[in-house]
This record gives structure tokens, sequence and C-alpha cells, in this order.
């Protein structure tokens, strides 16, 4: 016998027309969390339900919602009353709600609640621990994903304040079962290099569940345990996480994190001529007004006859001006001798340089770094490639048997 082929429109054709008619999905009440929940200009309401183990979309329209008596919330565990449909254009399932009675807080929000009271009451989150941003770092370390739109944002930024300072990425998932492990790992890696003086941890903007990572117990502790000055970047200005509250300083967005951590080197450059110039301006002053106070003096009948006194002291303001002049010039001196040391020394801190020197980045398929002859193996094991970069390109080497 021949298999019946079907169309697409077909197949959803006939599951729309088996749950409406399904007396059962007719008038169902199910329990769940609220997550995504949006409000539009029309008066209708989009969101999800989910539990631990599924999530399912709803639609809760004008005319139903209007009399609601409470205000919807990401977290809060509701129950609604409604009915099944499958829309056959697009192959979405969901519920449509005529109902919705709260049944207290989702669980979730629960955990969040009890984790940032647990951690508050052990002061992670005291002011007495938070440590300072550094003013000028040697290089920004970056703990987010390589896929993202978080990390091009941070570099474009920090690139446009700072052109010439490090950026070292530790790729993590930032969502998912593997998140939290993953994101201590980065912390921990980054925290272990010396001359990383600065961590931004974070994430782009989600639902409450997308950013569950950064609100676990081991992220948070990984923080608070980091040596380096972290800032948070985790979703949008409104969210907060338990990381947020227990890094050193909290930032509304990746990109303003990355304004945080790095200071405008044009603006660098005009205080420094500023401050050259006032010291100049100081030095003019003060000779003048010390060679005045002298000739005012020697014009004076007290003074008419000591002209080699007079003469002393003109040998004196001589030799001051001669001394301001040479401690300005020097001062300048050390001014320009620093500015040229911090750009050299961020220089040959850079990773690029260090593969100029005949070293190499050896990385797995998946692009993480290979820093063991295990790893290696393990890599070669697993995809038979592994990748070698040096400074000016990077090739592929393949296990020959």
């Amino acid at each position: 016998m021949d298999n019946i082929v079907i169309s697409v429109s077909q197949l959803n054709e006939y599951v729309e027309a088996v749950i409406s008619q399904d007396p059962l999905l007719s008038d169902i009440y199910v329990e769940g969390e609220i997550s995504g929940f949006k409000r539009y200009g029309s008066g209708h309401c989009y969101f999800s339900l989910k539990d631990a183990d599924a999530v399912v979309r709803c639609v809760y329209f004008k005319h139903y919602n209007q009399y609601l008596r409470f205000q919807p919330k990401d977290g809060m565990r509701v129950i609604v009353r409604g009915s099944a449909s499958f829309y056959a254009k697009d192959g979405n399932f969901q519920i449509t709600v005529i109902s919705m009675k709260e049944v207290g807080e989702g669980e979730l929000y629960r955990r969040f609640i009890e984790l940032k009271a647990k951690l508050e009451s052990e002061g992670m989150f005291d002011e007495q621990y938070k440590k300072p941003i550094p003013f000028l770092p040697r290089c920004v370390g970056v703990a987010t994903s390589n896929t993202g739109a978080v990390f091009h944002d941070i570099v474009k930024v920090i690139s446009r304040r700072f052109p010439k300072m490090n950026i070292l990425l530790c790729h993590c998932s930032v969502q998912g079962v593997d998140a939290p492990r993953e994101i201590i790992s980065a912390i921990q890696h980054l925290d272990s290099i010396d001359f990383v003086d600065v961590i931004i941890v974070g994430r782009g903007g989600g639902s409450y569940e997308d950013l569950i990572a950064f609100n676990d117990e081991g992220v948070a502790r990984a923080i608070f345990e980091c040596e380096t000055p972290i800032i948070s970047a985790v979703g949008h200005e409104t969210d907060y996480t338990i990381a947020d509250f227990v890094a050193d300083m909290r930032a509304p967005t990746p990109s303003a994190a990355a304004e945080l951590a790095v200071p405008v080197l044009s603006e660098l450059l005009s205080d420094l001529n500023d401050e050259r110039n006032s010291l100049y301006e100081y030095s003019i002053s003060f000779i003048s007004d010390l060679r005045s106070e002298i000739e005012s003096l020697a014009q004076s009948s007290s003074f008419a006859v000591a002209h080699s006194k007079l003469d002393l002291l003109k040998a004196e303001v001589a030799e001051i001006e001669s001394k301001l002049f040479s401690a300005a010039e020097k001062q300048l001196l050390e001014y320009k001798y620093d500015y040229k040391s911090i750009l050299k020394e961020l220089s040959s801190l850079s990773p690029k340089a260090v593969l100029k020197r005949g070293y190499a980045i050896v990385k797995n398929n998946r692009g993480k770094i290979v820093s063991s002859a295990a790893e290696l193996n393990q890599a070669l094991d697993i995809s038979n490639s592994a990748t070698i970069e040096f400074h000016d390109d990077s090739v592929k080497v393949q296990r020959v048997e």
C-alpha cells in the first residue's frame, strides 16, 4: 500500500479540526507561571504559561481581560480558564484565555527572593566588599557569549572611547542548563590572568527565565570571590538579577558597562594638556608677582642704600625662576613618559603581540582554548580536528593515524 502524502496545510488543518472538536479542550483550567507578559495598545494580552517541564502560549483578549482585578506580571502563578486552539496558518498551539485567577508567586520568583535574602544575610551585597573599578585598566575581560550582539556592542563602545585598549573575551553560554557552570568557569579563568584589571559579565535582554543563569547561587559566589573587579551587565535597565547585587558595579546595559570600564582617551589627553598649561601659567604668575614685590621693595627709601642686598635678591629670584622652569619641564616630560609607558605596556600585553613572539593558541572545533596536551587529544578524539592560531593566520590540523 502506497503511503499517502499530504501538504503542510492539510496537516495543520487536520490538527486544527481535531483540537477544535475535542470537548475536553474546549473548556480547560491550566495552572502555571506567567512568562513574557505583554499588554498591547489594543488591550489584548499575550504571554506564556510554564511549569518546570513545558510552556504554552496564551492570548487574553481585551473583552475578557477588562474585568481582571489584578495586574499580571512575570513570575506570578495563576490558573487560567479557556479553550485550546491550533492556528493552522503558522502551526501555533495556544490557549485562548477567558478568565485568570492569581494563586501566588511563581516558583522561579520565589527561589529568587529566597536566594536574595540568603546572600544578603551573609553580607554579600554590602558596600564594604565592593572593589573600586580601575581608572585605566590594562585589559578588559568579558565573560559572555561569542555569538550574540553583546560582545560586539562592548567592543564598539570601548574602541570608540579608548582605541588602543586590550579586550579579552572568554566565551560562555548565557542561557540554558550549562550556562551557570560556563559563566563560573569564564569568571575564574579571567580572574587568573594577571593583566586583566576589570571584568564585564553579562548578556542581552530576555524574559525572566532567560536571565535565570544570573540568579544562580554558584554564579553569585564566583562573582563575590573574584579578586578582579566585576561590572555586571545583565539584560535591560529594568532587569535586576542576583549577579547585579553581588557585583562590584551594576550597569543598566552591556554598552553602559563598556563606558564604565574605560575612560575616553581624547579627554585624558585634553586634561593632560590643561594641566601642563596650568602649571606653566602658575609658574609665570608666581615669578611675575615675586619680581614685582622685589622691585617695589627696591624703590622704597628703606632699601635705597642696600644695592648689594638687592643684587643678591635678584640672583635668588633668577635661581628660583630657573628651578621653576626646570621643574615644570621635568613634570611635562614625566607626563609624556607615563603616557607612552602605558601605551607600550598595553601593546606588549596584547594577545597578538604574544603570538608574534612565536607562541600560538590551540582551539578545539567549538572555538574554546585548549590549554593542555590531554585537552588536545580529547578534542581530536571528538572531532578529529583542531585549530592553531598564529599572529597572522590560523591553521586547521587533524590527527593522522
